[in-house]
């Protein structure tokens, strides 16, 4: 509540705000929505946030200590990305989000910010699920529209999966040396995307 009394929830077009300051607010809001979708999911009641009145883009895949770095300050600035990479839309239709062209994948280093936005992706999964299958309106849904939604949430989930970037596929059998940091951010997705599907 305090986060929408505030405007977190909504894209920050003031000139005198930095991209930096932009964007950690985005990420402020981010962080609130996933806690916020995670207690619901463990308590069992509905979500705070209607995914109707927010219009905040999702976060950049770069760590705040490279905020500096001409890559990560264009990317801050226009949020369609750099030179190679185009922006296109995630599973609510409103985020943009970089897109490598060749690969599909998120671009960007492995990275903490890189992993939270894998993780907001997913949930943004699970939240729409919730909403198609779990809510009162789904109790009026034939049994057939309910098998075409669970067929298409699927498809979703299985897309997230493919999106991951090497660093971050905890379904790969071969044994690379990854560090502490990448080895706990692939067991997190891990958890919760075998939640989610």
């Amino acid at each position: 509540r305090g986060a929408l009394g505030l405007g977190l929830h909504l894209r920050n077009l003031s000139k005198s705000a930095s991209d930096t300051s932009r964007e950690i607010r985005y990420r402020v809001w981010w962080s609130l929505y996933t806690l916020d979708h995670r207690l619901s999911i463990i308590t069992g009641r509905p979500s705070f946030i209607d995914d109707t009145v927010y219009t905040t883009p999702l976060p950049v895949p770069f760590d705040e200590k490279d905020f500096g770095k001409d890559e990560v300050i264009n990317c801050l600035r226009f949020s369609h990305g750099t030179e190679g990479i185009h922006t296109d839309f995630d599973l609510m239709g409103r985020h943009s989000i970089a897109i490598s062209k060749g690969t599909g994948a998120i671009s960007g280093p492995p990275s903490g910010s890189l992993h939270f936005l894998h993780v907001i992706r997913l949930m943004l999964i699970s939240k729409k699920m919730i909403n198609k299958l779990y809510s009162p309106s789904a109790a009026s849904t034939s049994w057939m529209g309910i098998e075409f939604a669970i067929q298409g949430l699927t498809s979703d989930v299985e897309s997230w999966l493919l999106s991951l970037p090497k660093e971050f596929d905890f379904t790969s059998t071969q044994s690379t040396q990854v560090t502490y940091s990448i080895s706990n951010h692939r067991m997190s997705l891990a958890f919760i995307f075998y939640s989610t599907k």
